[in-house]
């Protein structure tokens, strides 16, 4: 388990383990808020939860937003609302955006620094699961 510290305050914890028994491919988030929550699960990754308190709260509860044309990208691979798009989509969808930054020499969405970043993070749960203690980034 990783945890997270923006100054004092805990504001993220992440598990992560192989050995969980009845998971085919359940890497899930969550994003909480004074106003609401986004939550997601790969295994059924053309929905999203979104759960807003802003309505009556005898109608409040998650919402569950299904994948369509009317989302960016989308269109070129669901023609319904509701029509799942595949793993192998998102990766055509990628490279899609990465050859047209190249061909209008415009920076790609995620940058070499970016992908650092994320590198930098790993290592640092790592040896904070290693060694048993914080590690400040």
């Amino acid at each position: 388990m990783t945890k997270t510290l923006i100054g004092e305050r805990p504001v993220r914890g992440t598990d992560t383990t192989w050995l969980a028994q009845g998971n085919k491919h359940h890497h899930s988030w969550e994003i909480n808020g004074s106003k609401g929550s986004l939550r997601y699960n790969s295994e059924r990754m053309n929905e999203l939860d979104w759960y807003d308190v802003s309505g009556a709260k005898n109608r409040q509860g998650f919402r569950r937003l299904l994948m369509g044309p009317a989302f960016p990208e989308a269109g070129a691979f669901i023609n319904l609302p509701g029509m799942g798009m595949g793993y192998s989509d998102g990766l055509v969808i990628e490279l899609k955006n990465f050859l047209t930054s190249i061909a209008d020499g415009k920076p790609a969405s995620a940058s070499f620094h970016d992908g650092m970043q994320v590198v930098k993070i790993t290592e640092a749960a790592q040896r904070s699961s290693r060694e048993g203690r914080w590690v400040e980034l």
